[in-house]
């Protein structure tokens, strides 16, 4: 190769070469919240992570953990940092094809490259990607294809695609879409070689034969054994989060907010100056590419458009961050368009050198601001949690979990960093860990479930050893009609389970490690990167704190935390007055919560002031009206505004006024609420 060749291709690489070093420097040692910890612990133990598996990520990233200098998340994070250097390159052939201009190429690596979401999945142990990874590869074989189709392109391209479905296969199957306006004129070829194509897609498939093989490899299983058929196409058609999918929410408020929050989302990948260049791209693929420019608007709304109408998802905290990790494949989409209007826009302007001069010092400053970013998005929260919480613990006791915000960084310490090898972790709902309390697919009925739980606590108190659980276990707290045979020791973070009640002791050095924990977060010194998880972790150090009798700014700054102190007035100090007074707060701040939760802070907000009513009823053995039409006045919009059967506050709002004879426009109840499962509980009523 002769030595221009090598200058050039080095010049032309070169910011990917930047970026891969970046995202090294900005990678962690320990793993986010949220799935993080799951595939890490999964891939370390050849084991499998919640339906569908996803094994072709699990087998790609399995080598990088042998590597023999850095913690298993790092060795994974190696993974994910080559994994986004080769989507840029992808996508950097994808930008050159379709514009012809290195420039534009080379403007596509930096606005991608530099996105904030993206470079966090390139220190993240996540499937998105490399879902990103496979549609961009497929993306580049299908433009190959319609400009010169052959037998070798079809079966290339079928097993690639079958491949890629061995990844996160719904998401690959809502922008498949993408490919019909490039290959389309193709199809009479496709279909002359269909045999091969289905012989060559089957193959890509093989990757889910690990579901089969995990079983006898691993016990880190996020469900049971796959050794039947049924149980194997039950975790491949994810049968287990089916319900997820459909959360159960009537109201257009919900879509709307949720397809703000996405639209929103990709403009702050590029700090919203993108938007002039995305829409001359825009106008400039309508004028000369409009094959590409349907193919990029089918790709760029699969994930939000079409996911929003299969799914129907609530809008709230979660959601929307779930929402956000779908959105690779739009943000990839945007960078090339916005690429390709910058091109344009240089190409056409006189002055085009002083504004590529301009450009490349934009560059610069908006490449280190996206470092200094991305190096705070992705702290040690997660870590600083696990540590403090099993350092409290005592020797060789149990900690039973019971969700993602804390199960994946307390099982990561336990397990791959050893913090504390003495404590057994273990799921009360028996998700993922080995030695699982019952089995989800054969101990039905639930009843079995209690038993088994039931029996696991008693034979650990027996041997000797402490059991504690993050939460208590919502078995028992649901469905009431089993009595749970012991007591809960409750120390706000985790509450310790024992044969009879007894005085919670709390160390100093445990209240002040949970204090440091919360004012960084008040202070703004983590990130609020998976926020739901944190602020559910930091509510039950809250809880901690009102238990304690300790003030902390976090209970008046952070929504769960205000919560529990308005459950704490009113459960433990029987104060409604002040209680009631946190609630009106919350309903006047939790415009961007979920309806659910929402509706969750006025119903709490009724049951205490029929509290307060009760109390003054007693007192003065009269009704307040002062009382009642503050609860009227309040819940009465809100429940008319937000006319869902999900909306908890109608329920007590309408058994109120019949109870106390107040006048309220049935009519607007029979229209909307009348259908509802809850209405058959005010039938004694009327």
């Amino acid at each position: 190769m002769k030595k221009d060749s090598i200058k050039e291709i080095i010049s032309q690489n070169i910011l990917l070469f930047l970026f891969f070093i970046m995202y090294l420097s900005t990678a962690k040692t320990y793993p986010s919240l949220e799935d993080e910890a799951e595939f890490i612990l999964a891939t370390v133990n050849f084991g499998l992570p919640h339906p569908p598996g996803f094994p072709l990520f699990i087998l790609l990233a399995k080598p990088f953990t042998w590597l023999p200098f850095a913690s298993d998340a790092f060795c994974i994070h190696i993974f994910t940092s080559l994994l986004a250097v080769s989507s840029l390159y992808l996508v950097k052939r994808l930008c050159l094809k379709i514009s012809n201009s290195e420039l534009s190429a080379q403007i596509s690596v930096l606005m991608l490259g530099s996105s904030l979401f993206f470079w966090s999945q390139a220190n993240t142990a996540e499937v998105y990607l490399l879902n990103t990874f496979m549609w961009v590869l497929l993306y580049n074989i299908a433009l190959s294809m319609n400009d010169n189709i052959n037998r070798k392109k079809v079966i290339i391209f079928s097993f690639l695609y079958g491949l890629s479905l061995s990844n996160h296969w719904p998401l690959m199957i809502l922008v498949s879409i993408s490919f019909v306006p490039i290959i389309w004129s193709k199809r009479d070829y496709i279909l002359e070689n269909i045999i091969y194509a289905f012989i060559a897609f089957f193959a890509g498939l093989s990757p889910y034969i690990y579901l089969l093989l995990a079983s006898y490899f691993s016990d880190f299983l996020f469900l049971h054994p796959i050794d039947s058929t049924e149980k194997f196409f039950s975790y491949l058609m994810r049968q287990e989060y089916a319900r997820n999918d459909q959360v159960g929410s009537r109201s257009i408020d919900d879509k709307f907010r949720m397809m703000g929050s996405f639209l929103n989302f990709i403009a702050v990948q590029f700090y919203y100056i993108g938007l002039v260049p995305f829409t001359v791209g825009l106008f400039r693929l309508f004028h000369s590419k409009k094959k590409i420019l349907l193919s990029f608007l089918a790709a760029f709304l699969s994930s939000s458009l079409l996911l929003l109408l299969v799914r129907n998802t609530q809008y709230g905290v979660l959601s929307v961050e779930i929402l956000a990790s779908y959105q690779l494949i739009p943000i990839v989409v945007a960078a090339i368009i916005i690429a390709v209007g910058l091109q344009s826009m240089l190409t056409n302007n006189a002055h085009n050198r002083f504004l590529i001069a301009g450009l490349c010092f934009i560059a610069i400053i908006w490449t280190a601001v996206s470092y200094n970013r991305a190096d705070n998005y992705i702290d040690s929260f997660a870590k600083d949690y696990a540590d403090t919480i099993l350092k409290s613990l005592p020797n060789k006791s149990v900690l039973l979990v019971a969700g993602d915000s804390e199960a994946g960084s307390l099982g990561y310490a336990i397990y791959s960093k050893k913090t504390r090898p003495d404590i057994t972790i273990n799921s009360s709902a028996a998700a993922f860990f080995p030695n699982k309390i019952f089995n989800r697919n054969l101990d039905i009925p639930k009843k079995s479930h209690y038993r088994k739980i039931i029996q696991y606590i008693e034979d650990n108190l027996a041997a000797g050893r402490r059991v504690f659980a993050i939460k208590k276990i919502s078995y028992f707290e649901e469905d009431k009609s089993v009595k749970f045979p012991f007591s809960y020791v409750d120390y706000g973070v985790y509450s310790e389970i024992v044969p009879t009640k007894k005085t919670a002791i709390f160390d100093d050095s445990l209240l002040q490690s949970f204090t440091s924990i919360a004012n960084k977060y008040v202070n703004g010194d983590y990130s609020q990167r998976w926020k739901y998880h944190r602020e559910s972790l930091i509510s039950g150090i809250c809880h901690m704190f009102l238990i304690n009798n300790i003030d902390n700014l976090a209970l008046t700054k952070i929504e769960t935390c205000a919560l529990n102190k308005a459950r704490y007035y009113h459960v433990y100090k029987k104060d409604y007055e002040k209680a009631s007074q946190v609630y009106l707060q919350l309903i006047a701040s939790s415009n961007q919560s979920s309806i659910k939760t929402r509706s969750l802070y006025y119903k709490e907000y009724t049951v205490t002031r029929v509290k307060m009513l009760n109390k003054n009823l007693r007192k003065t053995g009269q009704m307040s009206k002062e009382i009642i039409r503050s609860i009227m006045d309040i819940n009465i919009p809100f429940i008319h505004k937000h006319n869902i059967c999900d909306n908890q506050a109608a329920l007590n709002t309408y058994e109120l006024a019949l109870q106390l004879n107040v006048a309220m426009n049935w009519d607007f109840y029979n229209k909307h609420y009348a259908e509802c499962p809850w209405s058959r509980k005010l039938k004694k009523y009327l």
